[in-house]
């Protein structure tokens, strides 16, 4: 029986957060190691389950998760030029909308390929 490789995902939500400001993806992506998870993965697959370790990662502090989705759309913003409403993006996450979550990132991969 072949070995499954891990799947990498094509946005790489720590990679980008290093890229911004190293090394905070690479420290989040332990911190939801150590809860057991993969933070780019989990961030594509489940944006639910997402939401819910963010929100432990920041020590049960909501008000903290949603502001780092909400800064996290903003510099989607910035750095492509492509206008992502922080507050329709956080609660896409929060909601667990893959289908959306999916789309502003097709989205903004579009944007920085022009």
């Amino acid at each position: 029986m072949p070995s499954e490789k891990k799947r990498r995902p094509a946005f790489r939500l720590s990679k980008y957060l290093d890229s911004l400001s190293y090394p905070v993806g690479t420290a989040m992506s332990v911190n939801f190691k150590r809860l057991g998870r993969d933070m780019d993965l989990l961030f594509l697959e489940e944006p639910a389950e997402f939401y819910r370790l963010l929100i432990e990662v920041y020590s049960g502090d909501e008000e903290s998760a949603i502001f780092f989705l909400r800064l996290l759309a903003g510099s989607l913003t910035e750095k492509t030029g492509l206008y992502v409403d922080p507050v329709e993006f956080a609660e896409a996450v929060k909601r667990g909308d893959k289908a959306k979550l999916h789309r502003i990132l097709e989205a903004v991969s579009r944007a920085q390929r022009l």
